[in-house]
Parts: C-alpha cells; structure tokens; sequence
C-alpha cells in the first residue's frame, strides 16, 4: 500500500483498503481451496441478503469470514461517512457481491470441469482479479470531497477499473498458469484461449496474451481525466497532483 500512497496522509486510506484486501485474499483462498460448492453457494446467499443472521447455517470457519467482512465493511464505510457525510456502505456492499458471484462462477467452472470461451473467462476475470473492489474502496478512501456524484460513477464500474482489471488478470495468469494448472487449478485465459482458436504451442498463445496487454495500456492514458476526476485531492496544487495519479 505504501508504494501506491505513499504520503503521510493518505495512512488511513492504507489502513482501510489493506483490512479489505487481506479480506479478499482469506476469501480467495477459501473458494479456490477450501469451500464445498455446496458451502460457497451458501457463503454467496448469506452475502447478498447482508444479515448477520444469514450466518446461521454457515460452517464455522465461515462464519468467522462472513463477520469480518461485514464488520469491516461498515467500519469503512462509517469512517467514510463521518468524513464526508456520504452513505457508501451499499456500494461496497455490491463490490463484494460482484467478486464472490465471480469466485462462484470459477468454483462451478471448476467443479464441471469447464473451459469457458475466452470472452467469457475475460468477462468474469475482470471481477474475480478484485481490481474493481479495490479501487472503488480506493476512491471512497482518498478523495477530498466524496460526492453523490462520484458514488454513482462507481455503477456501473469506470472503464479505467474494468481495464485494471483486465490488465491484472493477464499478468496474474502468464505468472502463475503453470504453476496452477499442475495442481489442477481452473483453465487460465491462456488455456481458454488455446482451446478456442485450436492453439496447441503455449509460447504463441503467451505471446498473444502480451499483445492484449499492450493494447490495454495505451487506454489507462486515455482514461487520465477519469483518474483526475476520481483520485486527485483537490487540497493539492495542481503540480503536485500531476505526480500522484493512481493507476
């Protein structure tokens, strides 16, 4: 987090959006590793209905999950509310419904045994890769003036957050697809790919997934008035602000 925001003032918004990271990654693990499908889909309807009494029929270590992120969540959003005035804890609330639909998604694609088009894995992997959650609880954390505004930005997600997330995706899966795939893990974009378009040398379908990569990143740079409007303080002189965009 540090590296991100580095200054001294932005420490609460490091404090914040770690708590809600670590709770992504404890989540992450529990839908690729330890979560029944059976338990993951109980897991989801416990989140979507956002009651503490939806833990009731949860496993234990579930439950455990399920009341961090809930008392987290509102801890969040009431500190954000306390600063600005503004109710959030709905968006957030729906930033975390979307990542544990996606994780599902994954979870069933991996208990049938299905290989999803590329579209299709992209679509969902824009979501599971967390960029989205991460920058909306970003945005709501920084901002100097959180207005209605921008709180209505957030739905449906900025294409900058989509292309985030696109980009991370990518780059997660030409990291770790090996890795994955031998400890029979869900098929990666480059597996989804291969099997679409009849590739069967990896080397090139790699070298394609590095071509989408350089395609997307010319859109984060066509997307700075979007990063000035969601993240540069508005206390800072514009010089300043110039340095500390937030990709």
């Amino acid at each position: 987090m540090l590296g991100v925001f580095p200054e001294p003032c932005y420490s609460n918004c490091r404090i914040e959006l770690a708590k809600a990271i670590c709770i992504l990654q404890v989540l992450d693990d529990m839908f690729d590793t330890y979560g029944t499908l059976d338990e993951l889909i109980l897991f989801n309807e416990a989140v979507q209905r956002w009651d503490l009494d939806a833990m009731g029929k949860l496993p234990e270590y579930m439950k455990i999950c399920y009341m961090t992120l809930y008392n987290v969540t509102h801890e969040i959003s009431y500190k954000i509310q306390k600063d600005h005035g503004q109710t959030v804890v709905a968006c957030l609330k729906k930033t975390w419904i979307d990542l544990l639909e996606a994780y599902l998604i994954e979870a069933k694609w991996f208990n049938n045994k299905y290989v999803p088009a590329f579209g299709e894995y992209l679509d969902n992997g824009v979501i599971s890769s967390g960029s989205c959650l991460a920058l909306v609880h970003a945005t709501f954390l920084i901002v100097d003036d959180l207005s209605k505004e921008t709180i209505s930005m957030m739905s449906p997600y900025p294409r900058l957050f989509s292309c985030s997330g696109e980009i991370l995706r990518h780059w997660d899966d030409l990291g770790t697809s090996k890795d994955e795939q031998k400890r029979g893990d869900n098929a990666c974009s480059i597996q989804c790919l291969m099997k679409e378009n009849d590739i069967f040398d990896e080397t090139f379908a790699r070298k394609h997934i590095r071509r989408v990569l350089g395609n997307l990143s010319p859109e984060l740079s066509v997307n700075d008035i979007v990063k000035v409007l969601l993240f540069a303080p508005s206390s800072k002189s514009e010089e300043e602000s110039d340095t500390n965009y937030i990709v």
